[in-house]
């Protein structure tokens, strides 16, 4: 009876072990802590070397991510920029990070917007940019600010693990493996489009990328 005890007390020892050391190994793949450090210095580079010009698209305006959003999201590149369009005037605010997928997908304008004096006046929405053959998926989401002025905005945000731009329902569960992951943001402020179409801003300026960062 005694040595059935032991063997039995071994038995649930080595599965302990086993679970640990598993949650541990799944733990670390998933927050990529071991390998794609490579895929991620150059991802890095691409997304820091993206031109200030390009179509008719002008940065006017670059400032830099918070220590604690780098540090949040262990954002491996990045470029938070303005860009005005040379023909119409139309501004947008761009930003594209790039890191582990674990991070990337956790943050959504949805927090984001919410907790800095600005109110949700439409819940998101997938509208599509074609590229050629290809169709990317975006979400578009309205807020206002939460004062006197009650300034409309849109926000246009993606994923990209290297296979086009996808909007899922559950992002953090869909690019959780991913070793590399962008995100685009775009916004849209003080202009209240009704239409995502080829005259819109963010649709120029989404279709523009595309063109030269499809991903």
């Amino acid at each position: 009876m005694k040595s059935q005890s032991l063997i039995k007390a071994a038995v649930y020892a080595v599965v302990a072990v086993a679970i640990i050391v598993g949650s541990g190994v799944l733990h670390g793949h998933m927050n990529q802590r071991w390998g794609a450090a490579e895929q991620l210095e150059l991802a890095a580079k691409e997304v820091n070397q993206f031109p200030s010009s390009f179509a008719a698209w002008q940065m006017t305006e670059e400032q830099p991510l918070s220590d604690t959003a780098i540090e949040l999201l262990r954002c491996e590149g990045y470029f938070h920029r303005t860009y005005t369009h040379r023909t119409t005037g139309m501004t947008v605010d761009a930003t594209l990070i790039v890191g582990p997928g674990s991070t990337m997908a956790i943050h959504t304008p949805e927090i984001c917007f919410s907790s800095s004096n600005y109110v949700l006046t439409r819940d998101r929405h997938v509208v599509s940019v074609e590229d050629g053959a290809d169709s990317h998926a975006f979400w578009s989401v309205d807020f206002q600010t939460n004062d006197a002025q009650q300034q409309p905005l849109r926000v246009y945000y993606a994923w990209s693990a290297g296979d086009g731009w996808h909007a899922p329902e559950y992002p953090r569960f869909a690019f959780a493996g991913k070793p590399v992951l962008h995100k685009l943001q775009v916004t849209v402020k003080g202009v209240d489009e009704r239409e995502f179409d080829e005259n819109s801003a963010g649709h120029r300026f989404i279709r523009d990328f595309l063109a030269m960062f499809p991903h």
